[in-house]
């Protein structure tokens, strides 16, 4: 049934755009729960200094991550002689990936050892 004038295609039009928005802000959400069911690491020297010692699953790393930072972890992700970890360059800053992992800093790279019950590497494999 339409409302004020408008016919089905047009309803069906306003689910598509709606249902697109929700999967724009998808990764977001994973990465919240993969934060708190997980295990992760949070921040670019403890990425940097668990590149070695832990076997990370994915390393994301923000828009706006330092360039110098963001070569350094992809050559020491290069040099390891262990199967190759994915790099997943997050779309916005970090203060929105501090946001998405629910915390009230910046984020400019974190590390996930373990995604507990999100579907975080499921997502990220379909947006590549």
């Amino acid at each position: 049934m339409a409302k004020r004038g408008r016919t089905d295609a047009d309803m069906k039009m306003k689910r598509r755009k709606r249902t697109s928005k929700k999967q724009e802000f998808d990764i977001n959400k994973q990465v919240n729960i993969a934060v708190r069911t997980g295990k992760t690491v949070i921040g670019t020297k403890s990425v940097l200094k668990h590149i070695t010692t832990k076997d990370f699953r994915i390393v994301i790393l923000a828009q706006n991550c330092p360039s110098d930072l963001k070569s350094r972890i992809e050559t020491m992700i290069n040099s390891k002689e262990t199967d190759r970890i994915p790099i997943y360059h997050y779309p916005s800053s970090s203060w929105e990936l501090g946001t998405a992992a629910g915390k009230p800093h910046m984020i400019a790279a974190m590390g996930i050892i373990s995604p507990g019950d999100s579907s975080i590497l499921d997502v990220i494999s379909t947006q590549k």
